[in-house]
């Protein structure tokens, strides 16, 4: 039975066992203060990613205005999950180390003004931590190819 799980401030606010589109479409709207249903959105399979790196919408709802550095370009696509909830996204070569996209997501952070010193990447399943010796790892022997998300742990 699909849960979802409603977050707010850290805090589990809400629940939705099953696929009643209706209370989370409310839930939705209760909690982020606005009409959430708005636009074309997006589909599987549907992307509109071109390439290099992306700025998408947040868990928050913020828009796609905010400065990204590019990354390097290449046949893998990292998506990674920032500290505030909004995610960058960038291409890299299967021979690209990890710690290429740690200094990619260094100046994502940089650009956004955000201060997060020592910061880490991991994989939510299986967690995976990537630091020290892990950095030095290509894309494809971290088993993060052809594509991968990854989040910022502070």
């Amino acid at each position: 039975m699909p849960t979802i799980l409603f977050f707010k401030q850290n805090a589990e606010v809400a629940r939705v066992v099953g696929a009643n589109t209706g209370e989370i479409q409310a839930l939705i709207k209760k909690h982020e203060g606005g009409d959430s249903f708005v636009g074309t959105g997006h589909s599987l399979g549907g992307s509109s990613h071109s390439g290099g790196a992306s700025a998408c919408p947040s868990a928050s709802g913020a828009t796609g205005n905010v400065k990204t550095v590019e990354g390097p370009g290449g046949s893998c696509q990292i998506q990674v999950r920032l500290l505030d909830g909004s995610i960058i996204r960038g291409d890299f070569e299967p021979g690209h180390s990890v710690q290429q996209i740690h200094e990619f997501v260094q100046a994502n952070l940089d650009a956004r003004g955000v201060n997060a010193p020592g910061f880490k990447l991991m994989t939510n399943f299986p967690r995976i931590i990537y630091e020290n010796d892990a950095l030095k790892q290509t894309l494809e022997e971290a088993k993060l190819t052809p594509r991968a998300q990854l989040i910022v742990k502070a």
